[in-house]
């Protein structure tokens, strides 16, 4: 896999890093954006993101990759020495390759440059933001800029029709949480990319790689980028690795992985990897900006629908805590409670032994003597232990059968 000298250009107010992407299935220019005021920010010479960017592709794909212009030596070695053999070790689909650059560089940038994370509006988000901006912390690592990126998490899109929908959602979610991040007084940098229509697996096993890659646009302005963690603490991540290794999520990685994504002018960091998801939730619970602006849902553009797994998880954990009452302007507890808290609950008594998330909200839930149980039935715990198995994948493909059960759930008023 080829990545052909940057191309450079300005357009429509946006400046605008491109270059031309051949590989064995074909040749297409990948490209990524940002509004021209941030551009003293971007080191406009330097390939790295993209070269951290089709990472991932080229391995899928057993192709070594090859950067036609500039490339940190540092991040170079690193991914030779390092991530590439780490992530072949985990999971065979990511085959050994190696790259290389025309061009490999040592620069080296001056220090006292700025600290970024990308802001989602998110519980780990907002985590991250708390840590490293809304209580005292270390000048040196002190947030001075917001990214919001479309590089997978608005849609993973294929065509030029998919693309421009994706950068519709894209673009809605961002004037929201930029009108946030005002708030708190820090600069929100949007990039828009359609690197994503080049990946062959989705966001949640690429998004270790693709976001760090375009936070590496910046080197020249950003010294420091911070990725929030899944909600996982270290022990969560190793027993997972231990149990799970092929199959295993690329975010466990991030602690071991993100370091070696670095070069030698902008340092990668994963964070709050001391919390699972729930204690991140405490940590904002009384933060006035989470309390406004908390975001989780991924079913609609804008707020919180009340009634997705991720809102249920983040609405239950709020309620374990007592701070329901403070979110009540983000969420439609109402709906929760009369739509999906039983069975949502019934989920989590039924898979808690196998899902991290579903055992922290039991454990936390009994450590604050709250009986769960209660707000749940039998009837839905059998239903959540009965989808998706091998019979169930049978009955429903008898034809006449979800009719009827749709017709006898209207009656029982279900």
């Amino acid at each position: 896999m080829n990545i052909g000298p940057l191309n450079v250009r300005s357009e429509r107010g946006q400046l605008r890093l491109e270059a031309a992407v051949s590989s064995a299935s074909g040749s297409r220019v990948c490209f990524f954006e940002t509004p021209e005021e941030f551009g003293g920010l971007v080191d406009e010479t330097a390939s790295d993101a993209f070269l951290l960017a089709f990472l991932m592709p080229a391995m899928v794909a057993g192709e070594d990759l090859h950067i036609g212009g500039k490339a940190s030596e540092l991040l170079l070695c690193n991914l030779n020495e390092t991530v590439i053999p780490i992530l072949n070790c985990f999971n065979p689909l990511y085959r050994k390759i190696r790259v290389d650059a025309a061009e490999p560089v040592a620069r080296t940038l001056p220090g006292g440059r700025g600290v970024a994370t990308g802001f989602s509006g998110g519980v780990d988000s907002f985590a991250c933001l708390y840590e490293h901006f809304g209580r005292p912390v270390f000048p040196s690592r002190k947030l001075t800029h917001l990214f919001f990126f479309n590089v997978g998490a608005h849609g993973m899109a294929r065509t030029e029709k998919e693309l421009a929908a994706v950068e519709q959602v894209f673009r809605a979610r961002y004037e929201e949480k930029k009108a946030i991040a005002a708030e708190l007084g820090l600069p929100l940098i949007p990039v828009n990319s359609n690197v994503h229509s080049f990946y062959p697996v989705g966001h949640l096993e690429s998004c270790s790689l693709v976001t760090p890659a375009a936070a590496l646009l910046f080197e020249k302005g950003i010294g420091t980028y911070y990725l929030a963690s899944g909600g996982h603490n270290f022990a969560d991540k190793a027993r997972q690795l231990g149990v799970n290794r092929e199959s295993v999520n690329l975010a466990d990685l991030d602690p071991l992985v993100l370091p070696y994504l670095s070069t030698e002018s902008l340092r990668v960091w994963s964070t709050e990897n001391r919390f699972r998801r729930s204690d991140k939730t405490a940590l904002i619970a009384d933060y006035p900006p989470a309390r406004r602006h908390l975001q989780v849902c991924n079913k609609i553009e804008i707020g919180n629908c009340s009634v997705c797994e991720k809102c249920c998880r983040t609405i239950s954990t709020l309620e374990i805590l007592g701070k329901a009452a403070a979110f009540a302007g983000v969420f439609d507890f109402d709906r929760y409670h009369r739509e999906a808290e039983k069975e949502f609950l019934g989920r989590v008594f039924a898979m808690a032994a196998h899902k991290e998330y579903y055992a922290d909200l039991v454990n936390m839930a009994k450590a604050r003597g709250i009986d769960l149980r209660k707000r749940t039935t039998r009837a839905a715990i059998f239903r959540a232990r009965f989808y998706g198995t091998d019979l169930h994948k049978s009955l429903r493909s008898l034809p006449g059968l979800r009719p009827a059960i749709r017709a006898l759930k209207r009656l029982a008023g279900r």
